[in-house]
C-alpha cells in the first residue's frame, strides 16, 4: 500500500466541510494487524485497528499546519511539522493513520483522512519515533 487519501476526506472536500488550518488532526500508529481501508470513514469502521497501546504511547495532534498553492505541480500542499512520538516502549508500528478529530469518542468521532505506510515498519525500543513529513506536504490535493 502507498500513502493513500481516504474517501472520507474526498467527501469532506466536496461538501466544503474541511479546514486544514482550523480543524484538529491527529496521527496514530497501528501494528500489522490493522486492516484499515480507504473506504472506512471513521476508526470504528475498521475491523481490527491494532493501535499501539504501550504506556508511553499517545496520539499526536498535528502542529505547524500550512497551506501552499503549487502552480508548478498543479496542486495544493497541506503541510505540518514532523510527527514526534517520544520514548515509545517496545513494539512495531506498521502504519500511521491521520484522522480529523471530531469529538471525544476515540473511535466513532475520528474521521479517517489518510493512511501512510511508506517508511514502515518501525520497531520501537524506548526511543523517540519521528514520522518525517514529506517536504511537499502531509497531503497533496490535485
Amino acid at each position: 500500500m502507498a500513502n493513500l487519501i481516504g474517501n472520507a476526506l474526498k467527501k469532506l472536500i466536496g461538501d466544503n466541510d474541511f479546514d486544514w488550518l482550523s480543524d484538529q488532526f491527529d496521527a496514530l500508529l497501528v501494528d500489522s494487524s490493522c486492516d484499515v481501508d480507504v473506504d472506512d470513514t471513521f476508526l470504528d469502521d475498521v475491523g481490527t485497528l491494532g493501535e499501539l497501546s504501550d504506556v508511553s504511547y499517545d496520539r499526536v495532534t498535528l502542529t505547524g499546519k500550512t497551506v501552499t498553492r503549487d502552480d508548478t505541480n498543479n496542486r495544493t500542499e497541506l503541510d505540518c511539522d514532523d510527527v514526534l512520538y517520544p520514548a515509545l516502549d517496545s513494539g512495531t508500528a506498521a502504519k500511521l493513520i491521520l484522522v480529523r478529530n471530531e469529538g471525544a469518542d476515540p473511535l466513532a468521532d475520528q474521521r479517517i483522512v489518510a493512511i501512510y505506510d511508506s517508511g514502515f515498519p518501525v520497531v520501537t525500543n524506548g526511543g523517540d519515533v519521528t514520522f518525517v513529513v514529506n517536504a511537499e506536504g502531509m497531503l497533496q490535493i490535485t
